[in-house]
């Protein structure tokens, strides 16, 4: 009978140690919630801030992109610039070489085109310079500036283009840039 009294008493204790046992562990919990609660915010101001800098980076990807297409295209307008003044270059050696075959005469310089003669070029040309006075050929072997005593280019004057078709000696009209073989008619009044 003692051990009957025992019981409740016993299971009362063991009741009573287990509830607090609980209370421990759940305070515990409560902790560890709290804790990563914390954490959990710290993670979340985390997140937003690269969030934030992501987009930053992403406004200045943009930007660069902007920059980097307005630059070729001024690249672009540069390179035609260049190339135009290449060709400028050359046009004013040709006028030269022209106006020196017939300092008398006016004249004006045409290009060149193949399979027919310069002739034909001048007299077709709806300018008042209809009459051929030769074919001057260029080869432009170097551009920039020269640095030493090497030949640039060379030129050839040919009178006798005036009348000839069968000359395929270049033409600018078919060039894109201003190196190689090329030639111009030279007409004059």
């Amino acid at each position: 009978m003692f051990h009957l009294l025992l019981l409740p008493s016993l299971a009362l204790a063991v009741r009573h140690s287990t509830d607090q046992e609980i209370r421990q562990i759940v305070e515990k919990l409560h902790g560890v919630v709290a804790k990563q609660g914390g954490l959990i915010e710290e993670l979340a101001r985390t997140v937003s801030d690269q969030s934030a800098h992501i987009e930053q980076l992403e406004l200045e990807h943009q930007d660069q992109e902007t920059e980097i297409r307005i630059l070729r295209h001024r690249l672009k307008g540069l390179h035609r610039k260049l190339g135009d003044l290449q060709w400028d270059s050359i046009h004013t050696s040709a006028s030269a070489a022209c106006s020196h075959l017939k300092p008398s005469m006016t004249k004006t310089v045409l290009p060149f085109v193949e399979e027919v003669s310069c002739g034909m070029v001048c007299a077709a040309s709806n300018t008042r310079f209809t009459k051929c006075v030769a074919m001057i050929r260029f080869n432009v072997m170097r551009t920039g500036r020269m640095v030493e005593a090497v030949p640039f280019g060379e030129i050839w004057v040919r009178e006798d283009a005036c009348r000839s078709s069968s000359y395929t000696l270049g033409t600018e009209l078919l060039k894109e840039d201003t190196l190689g073989y090329y030639s111009v008619c030279c007409c004059g009044l």
